[in-house]
């Protein structure tokens, strides 16, 4: 009888042994997480992606097709959500901001974000080397035909660009924080470490107090150096910032931050605000 406990203990030792020295699981390519703090209150949303894995991308897509060909619309406006579902996203945020066209009334005030509205983004943005806005800016954030990202200020659009998003503001440049955006507000931001490799994407809630107030551009850049990001550019925030991330039961794209549109209402809403163009995350399935 001791003899056979011994040589349990031992096959069991060995069974351990193997499981240890196995293969380490592999952590997936895009993931999501949460921060939420309490001193001051706020919730901060969080994707990192990396472009090393082949079958991972990074994408700009137009929220609509263009309403007017060769006029001065660009897009229609729609939920960062619908565009994710179209085009199969694992994760999505806003990106430039815009300008709406017209304008509905409701409850006594103009909103002129609903979906289908025309509208025009401010700055450059390419997607899968067709560049449909052209308008002089330089911040932008590039992603070349080798998969790699660059964020930075440009004289024109690289040649070898095959995406491209941009904005007014750069609020990190080779580590340093160089934020400006005085108010605090619901924020989104992107950023990329010194390899090109590895994408950080941020939404951070704001507009509610006791929940969360938001950022100004000082505070996140440092919330981007944090995360490990060599530059980062400032996108479209506001009512704007949204993020969708890929539910892993039913495999539709999920709200996961909250979106201040709404917070002014008799009763406290959370309403995700159309836009004009969307950056998302593809992961090709095999």
């Amino acid at each position: 009888m001791k003899w056979l406990m011994l040589s349990l203990l031992g096959a069991l030792s060995v069974a351990l042994l193997v499981r240890a020295a196995g293969p380490a699981t592999q952590p997936a390519p895009v993931r999501y997480h949460e921060e939420v703090r309490s001193n001051p209150p706020l919730h901060m949303h969080v994707v990192t992606i990396d472009l090393t894995d082949p079958r991972v991308s990074l994408r700009v897509v137009r929220s609509g097709d263009d309403p007017d060909g060769a006029g001065p619309w660009q897009s229609k406006l729609d939920t960062v959500r619908n565009v994710a579902a179209r085009e199969h996203f694992v994760a999505a945020v806003n990106g430039n901001f815009f300008t709406t066209k017209d304008a509905v009334s409701l409850l006594g005030k103009k909103i002129p974000y609903y979906a289908g509205n025309w509208c025009r983004v401010t700055g450059y943005a390419m997607t899968d080397g067709v560049l449909w806005a052209n308008e002089p800016t330089s911040a932008m954030l590039v992603v070349d035909a080798s998969n790699t990202v660059r964020i930075g200020t440009f004289a024109k659009v690289p040649a070898d660009a095959r995406q491209v998003v941009s904005s007014g503001e750069i609020l990190v440049v080779n580590g340093k924080n160089v934020g400006k955006s005085p108010d605090t507000a619901p924020r989104t931001s992107i950023g990329v470490d010194r390899s090109g490799k590895h994408v950080t994407m941020l939404v951070v809630d704001g507009r509610r107090e006791g929940f969360s107030a938001g950022l100004n551009g000082q505070q996140l850049g440092e919330e981007m150096i944090r995360l490990g990001c060599s530059d980062a550019l400032i996108l479209d925030g506001g009512g704007s910032s949204t993020m969708v991330f890929r539910d892993a039961d039913d495999q539709a794209p999920r709200l996961v931050n909250h979106p201040s549109d709404g917070h002014t209402l008799p009763f406290d809403l959370s309403i995700e605000r159309p836009v004009a163009d969307v950056v998302g995350v593809s992961v090709r399935e095999e």
